[in-house]
């Protein structure tokens, strides 16, 4: 079984998670796909590309790995274009996610308080609220669709998104 994580970039907080998964499966048979490399200073606050092990790579030049996997682990973005076709090919894809409405600061007035509105402000977004909708969708008709909820806020927003 090919197992890919998909991320927009390495992540330290990731990594544990994907040497265990190499250790139960081998090397040949996972991959860790970034977005993007890492800016200098979270580099040097451990979020490194130093020593990267042989199963990173980067995705430019690895697209099909994304696509093909039997099972896809896509975290710190929302390609849903991506989701929605493999969810036709009969592709496992889990989609771990944090708030997606968490509080919207609008102001701070003398270091002393942070005035904020709901999140849910950014379903007023066309382009927001279009997202959203094919997200639900997906969740809730693909039968390999997986979504990981990052803490007890984040399954609330995906429960009041409509998700099952």
């Amino acid at each position: 079984m090919k197992v890919v994580f998909y991320l927009n970039v390495v992540s330290p907080h990731q990594l544990p998670l994907a040497n265990e998964i190499v250790k139960q499966i081998g090397e040949n048979e996972f991959r860790y796909v970034y977005q993007e490399r890492s800016m200098d200073e979270r580099v040097q606050m451990g979020w490194g590309e130093g020593q990267l092990p042989r199963w990173c790579v980067p995705y430019a030049g690895n697209e099909d790995l994304v696509l093909a996997a039997d099972l896809l682990y896509v975290g710190g973005m929302r390609p849903i274009d991506l989701i929605e076709k493999r969810a036709k090919a009969g592709k496992i894809t889990v989609y771990p996610t944090e708030r997606w409405f968490k509080p919207v600061s609008i102001c701070r007035v003398f270091g002393l308080f942070d005035c904020s509105i709901s999140g849910w402000v950014r379903m007023l977004f066309p382009s927001y609220r279009k997202m959203a909708r094919r997200f639900m969708r997906w969740l809730n008709d693909d039968p390999n669709a997986r979504c990981l909820a990052i803490g007890p806020w984040a399954a609330k927003d995906m429960r009041r998104l409509g998700v099952r």
